[in-house]
């Protein structure tokens, strides 16, 4: 897979989340999803998203809530 264990498991928890943001909707805050998930620090969890996924969390469940 040309990727590290630490690459990968950070990827599936980073697919976790998003997979979270579009199930929970508004109840759970976004830093109760990354916390739960295993990210220890939010502003490193956002910037982890907004590269793997091109927009921050916040922005990715605004566009799911207006689909």
């Amino acid at each position: 897979t040309n990727q590290t264990l630490g690459q990968w498991v950070r990827d599936m928890r980073l697919e976790a989340v998003r997979e979270d943001l579009s199930a929970a909707g508004p109840q759970a805050s976004i830093a109760e999803i990354c916390f739960a998930r295993g990210f220890g620090d939010l502003a490193h969890f956002t910037r982890l998203f907004k590269s793997r996924f091109g927009k921050a969390p916040g922005e990715y469940r605004k566009a799911l809530q207006q689909d």
